[in-house]
């Protein structure tokens, strides 16, 4: 296997070298997404940049989910707003979710305010409610919440699978103290 991955690899490099970007977008187009992402490791920061470039939106969004973090950051820092946003677009919220996470706060802000205004944003902080979390979700039907500390740096997000999750467990909650509650009475009656 090791002999594949040196010879695809120095394939790769030739491709890129005599400038045939289409041949060298076809094969990874056709590879997984880890294999892909394995094989833009490999590469310079240019050479993966340009390949990262060519491939179809979702393809390249798949890979950029399999890349190491630092990997990650180096591409973002090279992307140019549309080009962040559309690989964004591509991905699960839970998948962008998860690299927000873990970037760096100048990545971070550039991600969630791709030159946007920045006033009026939606957020919770790292005190707010669970219930009021996920009626945030259910006025505004958003897929993601940015979470953010006393000095309103963000600090993470919340996924709507997230607080899906916080509802049921609360609804349960609520049912099993209802459930309680009849039951103390009914006894309260049958005492009678």
């Amino acid at each position: 296997m090791a002999d594949f991955n040196a010879t695809f690899q120095k394939t790769l490099d030739i491709l890129l070298e005599e400038k045939k970007y289409s041949s060298a977008k076809d094969i990874l187009s056709t590879m997984a997404p880890e294999d892909v992402a394995a094989v833009l490791q490999e590469l310079d920061e240019k050479p993966a940049a340009l390949l990262f470039r060519l491939l179809p939106k979702k393809i390249a969004a798949e890979a950029f989910v399999e890349m190491e973090s630092d990997f990650q950051e180096k591409l973002i820092k090279g992307f140019s707003d549309k080009e962040l946003t559309a690989i964004l677009d591509e991905m699960y919220v839970n998948d962008a979710a998860d690299i927000v996470e873990e970037m760096p706060a100048n990545v971070v802000n550039r991600i969630l305010f791709d030159d946007l205004m920045k006033t009026n944003v939606i957020s919770v902080d790292t005190h707010t409610d669970q219930e009021e979390v996920v009626q945030i979700f259910s006025k505004y039907n958003f897929m993601a919440l940015p979470v953010v500390d006393k000095e309103q740096n963000m600090v993470g997000i919340i996924s709507f699978d997230d607080a899906i999750d916080v509802m049921e467990d609360e609804t349960t909650e609520d049912i099993e103290s209802f459930d309680q509650k009849v039951s103390k009475f009914l006894k309260i009656l049958t005492d009678f």
